[in-house]
């Protein structure tokens, strides 16, 4: 994860950084039905699951957000140094 240490800081040095967006309710679903497989979120009851995620999002933008490229999870997104919006074909 790019949230301990120095790892951003790695990440951003040798590589390009890519942050996929995606909504709290996409995250939700997506989480759900591999909980038993997570064991950051295996004991959180599921009414509780939004709120974790909720607050591990905010907690953790400010190292989300440094990325060399952001974009939804659908593949589109803004890049920020060459202040454009830019899809796939433009990061590879």
């Amino acid at each position: 994860t790019p949230c301990y240490a120095n790892n951003m800081e790695l990440i951003i040095k040798n590589s390009k950084a890519i942050y996929l967006k995606a909504s709290i309710t996409t995250l939700f679903k997506r989480l759900l039905n591999v909980k038993k497989f997570r064991p950051l979120i295996k004991d959180i009851a599921d009414d509780n699951l939004k709120d974790f995620i909720a607050k591990h999002l905010f907690e953790r933008a400010f190292f989300y957000n440094q990325a060399f490229w952001k974009g939804n999870w659908l593949g589109f997104g803004y890049n920020k140094k060459h202040n454009k919006q830019i899809g796939w074909g433009d990061i590879f």
